[in-house]
C-alpha cells in the first residue's frame, strides 16, 4: 500500500466517536450533512416544528383536506342552483 492509498483510506474511513474534539473525515462530514438535511426537511413548511411528517407529506395532507373542502363547496353550490332551478318550474 503506497502513501496515496493510505491517505485515501484514512480520509474515507469513519472515525465517529463521542469526542467532539477529534477531527472528522469525509465520511463523517457526509454523514453529518445527511442527518442535518433530514432534520431540516422535517422543519420545512411546519413553522419550525419538527413533525413526524415531512414537508411533502404535510403538504399532501393539507392539499387533500383542501380538495375535500372545495368539493363540499361545489356540491353545496350545485344543490343551491338545483333548488333555485326547481323553484322557477
Amino acid at each position: 500500500m503506497d502513501k496515496h492509498d493510505e491517505t485515501l483510506r484514512d480520509v474515507l474511513t469513519s472515525e465517529l466517536s463521542d469526542n467532539v474534539d477529534e477531527p472528522s473525515n469525509i465520511v463523517d462530514v457526509v454523514y453529518g450533512l445527511g442527518k442535518n438535511i433530514v432534520y431540516a426537511a422535517k422543519l420545512l413548511g411546519t413553522n419550525d416544528v419538527a413533525e413526524h411528517m415531512g414537508a411533502i407529506e404535510l403538504l399532501a395532507f393539507e392539499t387533500k383536506n383542501a380538495g375535500k373542502e372545495i368539493a363540499e363547496s361545489i356540491k353545496y353550490l350545485a344543490d343551491t342552483l338545483k333548488e333555485i332551478s326547481n323553484r322557477k318550474q
